[in-house]
């Protein structure tokens, strides 16, 4: 993607992604802790329109506001390209195109080291309203959506969660960034088996991206109660990346799932070769050594 800056979006759905993956497995025994450290490099986000300047909308396209701000987004002038948007809404509040402009910068500035988010999707939930079969609607709905869902479930909301659903159901399904949101969603319903054919379906992804995918998808395979299955695509994410400290986790509680104590415990140490200071995995390990030797009482009485 030409702009480097809208890869920051994605950052929302691998926190909601990571958020996910702190949920509880079971019992508290089985905590999945999962956080996806790296930054992905490559996006496959579709960005609608090949200029977001050019005004869809012949009899706005000339105002002086309007154009001003666009000489000052194409120069990085943020403030003040914001400033002349903010003066052509007041002139003309059904200028469409002005209010994605402006959702745009607030996808792209960072001021004071601060991004705004929340102002982004305010204004593409505008820009939606006014031009519900705009050129553009598809990448507004996408932008607002991982938004929504990055609060839906930070405040455990329904109401942003159902509207990025809404958002997300009357876009392009064959995107692979509308996949991986809606299975956010649905594994947070929970509607696992929904979720599982989301991931499944994602494609065309970069490495560092498919790491996000097999850990949702063996996530949503272990919360179903398919152990084997999650063991599967845990495994796959190791293959991927076998530094991942999360991955050899969450194999680990997948191997436990399935009684494979010995098995998990070595996931479990590889977690903590990779991540000394990872308590999930030395909580984990710790537990399973300690059923180990129950195991192996066990076995000693039978014989005697």
């Amino acid at each position: 993607m030409k702009n480097a800056r809208i890869r920051k979006i994605f950052k929302v759905i691998i926190v909601v992604i990571s958020i996910l993956l702190f949920m509880y497995i079971g019992n508290n025994i089985y905590k999945i802790y999962s956080v996806i450290k790296e930054k992905w490099q490559t996006s496959e986000l579709i960005t609608y329109g090949s200029d977001v300047t050019i005004d869809e909308e012949k009899k706005f396209s000339k105002n002086d506001n309007y154009q001003n701000a666009v000489k000052e987004y194409k120069a990085k002038n943020y403030s003040s390209a914001i400033f002349e948007l903010r003066e052509e809404i007041k002139r003309y509040p059904q200028h469409a195109q002005a209010y994605y402009l402006l959702g745009k910068i607030y996808e792209e500035a960072i001021f004071d080291h601060e991004v705004y988010y929340s102002r982004m999707a305010e204004n593409y939930d505008k820009y939606i309203e006014i031009e519900p079969k705009g050129k553009r609607i598809n990448d507004a709905k996408l932008k607002a959506a991982q938004y929504y869902i990055y609060i839906g479930l930070m405040q455990k909301s329904p109401k942003f969660l159902d509207k990025a659903e809404n958002y997300l159901k009357t876009i392009n399904q064959s995107d692979s960034a509308v996949r991986m949101s809606l299975g956010a969603i649905y594994l947070d319903k929970p509607n696992y088996e929904q979720a599982i054919k989301s991931f499944e379906k994602t494609t065309n992804f970069s490495i560092s991206e498919i790491k996000l995918k097999y850990n949702s998808l063996g996530l949503a395979y272990l919360k179903r109660g398919d152990y084997a299955k999650a063991a599967n695509a845990f495994e796959i994410a190791i293959k991927i990346n076998p530094l991942s400290e999360y991955a050899h986790n969450n194999l680990g509680v997948a191997y436990v799932k399935q009684g494979k104590l010995i098995e998990a415990q070595q996931q479990f140490s590889e977690a903590l070769r990779i991540a000394p200071d990872y308590s999930k995995a030395r909580v984990n390990k710790a537990w399973a050594e300690k059923e180990i030797k129950i195991k192996d009482n066990d076995k000693s009485k039978n014989r005697q």
